[in-house]
């Protein structure tokens, strides 16, 4: 998902992921939301075209191999139902389209060719960037009195608390908990590093996390990355941080709730909700890094990331 594999790359079902810059700022949702946000009374039936404000929208694109926004003039919508195609990848992810737009896939001599997506067939390639090109537009945040550069380690507690930390109700401190005393040891040391003055928490003898004390703190990590593992997020501007930033988010989770399956040349990252298993699969992708989704049910909380990568 947030890949148009369209052949003309206009056309997307309104329940598709995508990254936009909406005024300003990055916007990472459904493109029925995008839309609301841009006009609140519409899409209807009585207008198919929407003109887009200047300046307002903006999609990232490659140019001659660089970053660059594009400007978004006008939305068109599909004022009579067509109907929908979901195709499912081997990743576990799906990606959805209309019937009378052609997907290009490639031909039996790897030349591309376009085909309907009713005549796919299962053995179908479809060429899908394996980068999402996104620009840099925020490179420090301010918390805790303390302007702080988005940099690896920063990210690497971020990623930590999404996997294994919380700030929770009715208390006054962030908690960042591990069972893996090597791991204990860099998180005491990033956390110095940042200037947080970590607390060890104890189980009997043994060493099981820390907390951080502070307001400022508190309420920066439950507000931009949720409380409880059922509703953790990722929110868009993290996308459009300095790379490093992002390394260590990704780094961070994979630290915590993850493991190494040898036969699959994957490591395993299992998280509690399917909508930050959409976000961190679109960050791996701002990487370069390839993920699919795996678990036993229709609705998957794993994700793996492949080993190569």
């Amino acid at each position: 998902k947030g890949f148009n594999l369209d052949h003309d790359g206009d056309c997307k079902s309104l329940d598709t992921f995508d990254l936009w810059i909406l005024d300003g700022a990055p916007y990472w949702g459904t493109l029925r939301e995008l839309v609301t946000l841009l006009d609140p009374e519409w899409p209807d039936t009585r207008n198919s075209i929407a003109e887009v404000v200047k300046d307002r929208l903006f999609v990232p694109s490659l140019l001659d191999g660089n970053v660059v926004l594009l400007p978004v003039s006008h939305v068109h919508f599909h004022t009579r139902h067509k109907g929908m195609v979901e195709i499912e990848l081997r990743t576990g992810f799906t990606l959805k389209t209309t019937t009378d737009h052609g997907l290009m896939t490639f031909a039996d001599d790897m030349t591309l060719r376009q085909v309907s997506p009713v005549d796919l067939p299962a053995s179908a390639i479809l060429p899908v960037a394996r980068r999402l090109p996104v620009p840099v537009l925020q490179t420090v945040v301010t918390f805790n009195k303390r302007q702080r550069a988005l940099n690896y380690n920063l990210g690497y507690l971020v990623g930590h608390y999404l996997g294994d930390g919380g700030a929770y109700d009715g208390e006054n401190h962030t908690r960042f908990m591990s069972d893996d005393q090597r791991h204990l040891a860099v998180l005491r040391q990033r956390l110095n590093e940042q200037g947080l003055d970590p607390h060890p928490i104890h189980s009997g003898t043994k060493l099981k996390g820390f907390r951080v004390y502070g307001v400022e703190v508190y309420d920066w990590f439950r507000t931009n990355f949720g409380v409880l593992s059922g509703d953790k997020k990722l929110p868009a501007w993290v996308l459009t941080t300095p790379e490093v930033f992002r390394r260590g988010v990704q780094d961070g989770l994979l630290s915590t709730d993850s493991h190494v399956a040898a036969d699959k040349a994957q490591v395993t990252l299992k998280l509690k909700n399917t909508g930050l298993v959409e976000s961190v699969a679109t960050l791996c992708r701002t990487i370069g890094v390839f993920t699919t989704r795996v678990g036993k049910e229709k609705a998957y909380t794993g994700l793996g990331i492949d080993v190569p990568s």
